[in-house]
């Protein structure tokens, strides 16, 4: 094979399995998003195809992001929906696979929206912001084998950081972790002490009856 020809083979490559993923997701019938395709294509007995509804579907949520007010908001359930849909299910399945893609994908959700977060105000500057993060997503949960977002963002960045500082993390966490089970254990000893001595319910009862007289007042004079 020549080396002209070898990026378009990868291309046409890329394209079967973008193909195959789409026709694997219209043509689930246990997919709730699926039948609702499929219901338009029952409707119109065959005339209007599911594909042709699924693509105009998604010409329409390309234009609304573009062009719609709460782009944001659909770019995120874009990235939410089908992916904790999918997510659910993956968890009622003995194969582990799909629990790891999944998994993967939403480390690198939460990681892109910390990001985001901090970038915020350079974000809203470029053209057609929630169109890219939208197509960014699907990317991300598109189960492409070798060419799904998150996992070659995972293996690439996420992963490769988190090896670097693991020893820190996890003495950071240790260190948070004493510190929490310390403050519970003062707070639970400050609270028996608390309810045990009838002097300090007592104080505490009479602050009370003082904060409720002088509200009533206060209201009274309003009135």
């Amino acid at each position: 094979m020549s080396e002209g020809s070898q990026p378009a083979s990868q291309s046409e490559s890329k394209l079967v399995q973008f193909q195959n993923s789409v026709n694997t997701f219209l043509y689930d019938e246990q997919n709730p998003f699926a039948q609702t395709f499929a219901a338009v294509e029952k409707y119109s007995n065959g005339k209007v195809k599911r594909a042709h509804v699924f693509w105009g579907f998604c010409a329409f949520v390309g234009l609304y992001l573009l062009f719609g007010y709460g782009a944001a908001l659909l770019a995120n359930l874009v990235g939410f929906l089908y992916p904790a849909y999918k997510s659910c299910k993956a968890l009622e399945t003995e194969d582990k696979a799909d629990d790891t893609l999944w998994l993967t994908y939403w480390v690198v959700f939460a990681f892109f929206g910390v990001m985001e977060y901090f970038t915020d105000l350079l974000l809203w500057w470029i053209p057609f912001y929630f169109f890219l993060k939208c197509i960014f997503l699907v990317w991300c949960f598109v189960p492409w084998e070798g060419y799904n977002g998150s996992m070659l963002i995972y293996n690439n960045i996420i992963k490769k950081l988190i090896s670097k500082y693991e020893a820190e993390i996890d003495k950071g966490l240790k260190e948070a972790s004493a510190l929490a089970k310390d403050a519970a254990k003062h707070g639970m000893g400050m609270a028996k002490e608390f309810v045990s001595d009838p002097s300090t319910m007592q104080k505490a009862f009479e602050y009370g009856s003082k904060v409720s007289e002088v509200v009533n007042e206060e209201s009274k004079k309003d009135s």
